[in-house]
Order: C-alpha cells, then sequence, then structure tokens
C-alpha cells in the first residue's frame, strides 16, 4: 500500500512524462508484486499503442488491437490470463526476440474523464508463479484510477505546450508579415 501512496505523491508532482511513468510503473511493479510491468499509451491517429515504458523490453508499437493489452483495449475490460501461451491473443514474438517465457498477465485499461480508453498497463508474471486474482483487479483498478488523472494531465500540458508553439510562429508570421506592409506603404 505504501508504494500506491508514493506513486500518488509521484502522480502530484511534475516531472518529464518519460521520467514519470518509469518511475510510476516501478511502483506498479513493487505493488502489485509482478516481474515485469508495461504502459501502453493509446494513439487515435495512427491506430497503435505504444510503450513509454516497456520494462525489460526495446519499444514496442502493435495495432491497438492487438495482443492482450490490444484485447483490453478494444473491451475497455480487464484481461486477467493465468497462461499466456495459452490464449491465442498472446503473441509469443516479443517474448522470443527477448528470450523472456510470459507465464501469466493482466491488463487493465486507462479510461480518462470521457471513459475512453487513453492507456492500457499490462503486468506480467505474478511472483512465485501464482495467478492474477480479483484482489490484483481490484488494486490495479485503483492504481490506475491515479494514473488516468496523471496521463491526462500530462496530455493536457502537453497539447498547451504544442498550441503555445504554433502560437509563437503565428506571431512571428504575422510580425514579419506587418513589417512588410509598413515597407510597402512608406515607399
Amino acid at each position: 500500500r505504501n508504494a500506491l501512496m508514493e506513486s500518488a505523491r509521484m502522480l502530484a508532482n511534475r516531472m518529464g512524462m518519460e521520467e514519470l511513468f518509469a518511475a510510476v510503473m516501478l511502483h506498479a511493479k513493487d505493488l502489485m508484486d509482478v516481474d515485469r510491468s508495461t504502459l501502453f499509451m493509446v494513439d487515435r491517429v495512427r491506430q497503435c499503442m505504444y510503450t513509454i515504458v516497456a520494462d525489460g523490453a526495446e519499444p514496442i508499437t502493435i495495432p491497438w488491437g492487438s495482443g492482450l493489452a490490444g484485447a483490453a483495449y478494444l473491451t475497455g475490460k480487464v484481461v486477467n490470463v493465468p497462461d499466456a501461451y495459452r490464449d491465442t491473443r498472446f503473441n509469443r514474438e516479443i517474448d522470443i526476440k527477448n528470450g523472456y517465457r510470459t507465464k501469466s498477465v493482466l491488463c487493465y485499461p486507462i479510461q480518462n474523464s470521457r471513459d475512453e480508453v487513453i492507456a492500457v498497463i499490462q503486468l506480467i508474471n505474478k511472483a512465485n508463479g501464482l495467478k492474477f486474482n480479483a484482489l490484483d483487479e481490484e488494486l490495479v483498478a485503483a492504481f490506475c484510477a491515479q494514473l488516468a488523472v496523471s496521463i491526462e494531465n500530462v496530455l493536457a500540458i502537453d497539447e498547451m505546450h504544442k498550441a503555445e508553439t504554433v502560437a509563437k510562429h503565428q506571431q512571428r508570421r504575422m510580425s514579419k508579415f506587418l513589417g512588410v506592409c509598413g515597407q510597402m506603404v512608406q515607399a
């Protein structure tokens, strides 16, 4: 429970997105007592999901309906798989590429305030070979509720920075245009 409180404290502080989510996912890993944790962000424009944090793996980009994380995205519901290799939605290629063996998987969709799935947290291999249970699902739901607020805030700040950059560019263009108009009037 201490990891949940620490994560909430960190979410309240301003950090860079990658640094923030890397730290938060370490807390998720500790809180949930898992071998690996991954945070997939949803890209609506490219219709894919990509990792900001892919514990133990290179960055991953997948079509948004692909794999177990994609199933959580599409359904908007928790995906709890006790044996990944027995589930046809599981993509073994990433395990093969990384020399890893995924066993149990818990994926939870993270929704914004408009009930849209904006990210999916994926937890892999609960400690001691145990399977994820209903208590794990409740705990990750509480964790993701906090994470959703943070993601929305980070995305809003990112949009504000983009809008500010565009506004500054437009202001420079307008200033140049007015300068040219002023020179034409004086001529």
